[in-house]
């Protein structure tokens, strides 16, 4: 183990993997389907609350909203999914500020 060959492998593939794995966290949280959901949209939609509480810690912004103007607050509240509402609200009080949606 203390080689310095395997201890700059070690290193590189460390540091690739780390760079992978932000590089997927940071298109699941930007990525939309084609009617603008995010994954944060289909897990509050789906009643996710670790995957709602996951989205949020990575920075998913809960304030975005899909092509027919809902949020996930929006989405979550529609549902009566309270435990999903109360998440979103308390790791982005932000999300009150596009809860207007268009008809």
């Amino acid at each position: 183990g203390s080689n310095p060959r395997y201890l700059l492998k070690s290193f590189y593939f460390t540091t690739h993997n780390i760079y992978l794995a932000n590089f997927v966290q940071f298109l699941l949280i930007i990525l939309q389907d084609a009617q603008g959901n995010t994954a944060l949209h289909l897990a509050s939609l789906h009643k996710r609350a670790g995957n709602v509480s996951a989205l949020l810690r990575m920075g998913a912004d809960a304030a975005l909203a899909n092509v027919y103007g809902y949020t996930p607050l929006i989405l979550s509240a529609q549902f009566g999914y309270e435990e999903i509402a109360k998440i979103l609200l308390y790791r982005d009080p932000g999300t009150l500020k596009n809860t207007e949606h268009r008809s």
